[in-house]
């Protein structure tokens, strides 16, 4: 019995210690620690590198269930916003959208027919010249979220991992988000423990709220499976 705890004790501190696999264009760049979602979240601020979050607002969490006979149905959606200054002091507002839609047929073993998220954003730049861009992130299989940061022509990638640094193994959550242009990667959020991100020297000034803005949805999003019943 001591045994089996002591490996559940070493299993969870090595989760602990473990980060998200960072793409080789990251791995020499500077791992900057953020604070803000670990306790209470009234008031939530997050910071990050030289970047502030204010202002995050959280809607209630809305959905409901259908069951007849052997078929489940569920959805749940929730809005988030928030307030960012980004590296040159310029104001971003954040307005997000998280939802998720379950169907499954419940016999003696539950069939899942789809178990799918979704995360929609819209950062828009606030005063001088307007600049907006819109997130779409959806599931697609047993993937990830995964999509676009979308600007007119301009067009970043966002993929979710559930890579571990240092483990051959993939972890059963995601474990961060990398932003990327043309395949190379601009920046990467690390959602497992406190959180982490990753950005890129080379990053673009004109891509920084954005890119920064973005970091910031993913690290205040929230899976709400965690609010279907079992």
């Amino acid at each position: 019995m001591a045994v089996a705890i002591g490996l559940v004790l070493a299993a969870c501190e090595t989760l602990e210690q473990a980060g998200m696999k960072l793409p080789n264009a990251l791995a020499q760049e500077e791992r900057q620690p953020v604070t803000g979602r670990q306790g209470w979240k009234l008031d939530q601020q997050l910071r990050f590198a030289d970047i502030e979050v204010l202002e995050v607002q959280r809607g209630i969490t809305k959905g409901g269930d259908l069951r007849i006979l052997e078929y489940d149905q569920s959805r749940r959606k929730q809005l988030y916003s928030f307030v960012l200054f980004d590296q040159q002091g310029q104001e971003w507002i954040g307005d997000c959208e998280a939802f998720l839609r379950r169907r499954q047929l419940t016999f003696e073993v539950g069939i899942e027919l789809q178990n799918r998220s979704m995360l929609g954003a819209r950062f828009s730049r606030q005063g001088g010249s307007a600049d907006v861009w819109e997130l779409r992130l959806k599931e697609s299989g047993d993937k990830p979220l995964q999509g676009t940061l979308v600007s007119g022509s301009r067009q970043l990638e966002v993929s979710g991992t559930r890579a571990l640094a240092g483990s051959p193994l993939p972890l059963d959550e995601t474990t961060g988000y990398v932003i990327s242009l043309g395949g190379e990667a601009l920046a990467a959020a690390e959602v497992i423990n406190d959180g982490a991100v990753w950005v890129s020297s080379t990053l673009d000034d004109e891509l920084k709220g954005p890119v920064s803005s973005c970091l910031a949805a993913l690290l205040l999003f929230e899976e709400l499976r965690v609010t279907l019943d079992e």
